[in-house]
């Protein structure tokens, strides 16, 4: 062989090399290392045609546990490629596996979650106990060098850009906006889509047809990371979905969030969240009226009273 053969096939041999392993800069943690996180929000409120649910607080070991909750987090185990996470909450726990480019691969679906699971739940509403299950999960690390949206400061916004123009072919009323910036160490990202869809639609977004949809909707997605580590900080996800699908009223709003013990998250920057509950017409309509009945006795009973005590008075004289 050549010597300028051998050496083009040396230079060959090392790229392929260096593209095949697995970098490992940053894996900064052992197995056993645990982080304390508060859980800060954690709702759900979800009514299509007449099916509804309603849930506060994160369920893990058969009950659901309010907001402040801490809950820490154990690596099990952790290599170059995958992250398996013990979640405990006094006695109880959960387990979550990791690979390392998971938010490059679900990131899009996270940032219109909310109405991605409105047309699911229009098809099959009992596909609301899996968007519980999850969604009101937690994600401690990212493979920063295997994560193009939080490294490459365009990518998350191109991709979002792309995702949006898929799903319609022409006018639109649809506003997304996003940041990612990086200060004294951490990485933080946000997102917002949101606005109005009124024609057949579903498809694009997942569904198995295109249904008539007149809905107005707003999604949130926000992640802040160590920069180094690649340790998350915080997560947070809303959203609220609200008008007709497929002839069916649908009325949909969830928001779940956790910050790592020491860490705040700023306000969100974008976006306008709307909560939505079942009315309980008893508090609406009873309630004040047995009130007002009550202040009615009381005071026709006193004015009773005030009369009987003159008269007495005008006897005694």
């Amino acid at each position: 062989m050549k010597r300028g053969s051998k050496a083009i096939l040396l230079i060959l041999i090392v790229c392929i090399t260096t593209i095949c392993l697995p970098n490992t800069s940053t894996i900064a943690f052992d197995d056993g290392d645990s982080f304390i996180y508060e859980i800060t929000a954690a709702s759900l409120y979800a009514s299509v045609g007449e099916d509804s649910s309603q849930h506060e607080g994160y369920y893990q070991g058969g009950e659901y546990h309010p907001i402040g909750t801490k809950v820490n987090a154990t690596i099990v185990s952790l290599d170059v490629l995958t992250a398996d996470f013990w979640f405990y909450i006094g006695d109880s726990y959960s387990v979550i596996h990791l690979s390392s480019g998971w938010l490059d691969r679900y990131g899009l679906e996270l940032t219109y979650i909310t109405l991605y699971y409105s047309f699911l739940m229009v098809e099959n509403y009992h596909v609301i106990n899996m968007y519980h299950l999850l969604t009101f999960k937690f994600h401690p690390i990212i493979y920063l060098d295997y994560c193009s949206y939080l490294t490459n400061p365009n990518s998350f916004r191109n991709a979002i850009d792309q995702l949006v123009d898929d799903w319609f072919y022409g006018e639109r009323e649809i506003e997304y906006l996003t940041t990612l910036t990086e200060n004294n160490g951490i990485i933080y990202f946000e997102s917002w889509i949101g606005g109005k869809i009124d024609e057949n639609f579903g498809v694009n977004i997942g569904a198995s047809h295109d249904y008539s949809t007149d809905i107005k909707f707003g999604n949130n997605y926000r992640i802040a990371v160590n920069s180094t580590t690649g340790l998350v900080l915080g997560w947070g996800q809303r959203g609220w979905v609200k008008g007709r699908i497929n002839e069916k009223r649908v009325r949909m709003s969830m928001e779940w969030q956790y910050e790592l013990d020491g860490y705040t998250f700023p306000d969100y920057q974008f976006g306008e969240m709307k909560y939505f509950q079942d009315v309980n017409y008893y508090l609406i309509i009873f309630l004040p009226a047995i009130s007002l009945g009550v202040l009615i006795i009381y005071f026709y009973n006193k004015r009773k009273f005030n009369k009987l005590l003159k008269q007495n008075e005008i006897n005694e004289e």
